[in-house]
């Protein structure tokens, strides 16, 4: 009885415990919508990359479908060569605004994970999820689903 007692009443160690605790949980709920702000700036950057990879590609193929057709003429329809003059011009185009915005999204990115390694964090994508683990003490900051 004499321990429920003691139990009952709040001690200042544990005011300042839970204190603490609050002050963890803020600290992990900011770093919490860092690391959500970090997958969606690495996923949209992947997407982007993948389109201008891909328009890359398809103006290469153009590009080297039309040297063919101009070294020899008459080998191939009207239409092909149409289609890769149209194809090739219209992935230049998209190309002139992907390649700039490959830019900003990696200077995004590396901005946001300098502000990991400021307060020696790392970013590790196990499994299907995404944990921030703290470097000096090995300890999981934060756990996210992909």
């Amino acid at each position: 009885m004499n321990q429920a007692l003691q139990d009952a009443q709040p001690t200042s160690s544990r005011i300042e415990s839970i204190h603490v605790d609050k002050a963890d949980l803020d600290n992990q709920s900011v770093w919490e919508v860092r690391l959500r702000a970090f997958l969606k700036i690495e996923y949209s950057l992947r997407r982007r990359q993948l389109i201008r990879s891909l328009c890359l590609g398809i103006f290469t193929c153009s590009v080297g479908l039309l040297a063919f057709t101009f070294n020899l003429p008459q080998v191939m329809p009207a239409w092909l060569f149409m289609t890769g003059l149209v194809s090739g011009g219209t992935s230049f185009f998209i190309l002139l605004f992907i390649i700039p915005l490959v830019k900003i999204g990696k200077n995004n990115r590396n901005s946001l994970s300098r502000r990991f390694y400021q307060y020696d964090l790392i970013i590790e994508f196990i499994d299907l999820k995404v944990v921030l683990i703290d470097r000096r003490n090995a300890n999981i900051i934060c756990q996210l689903d992909r």
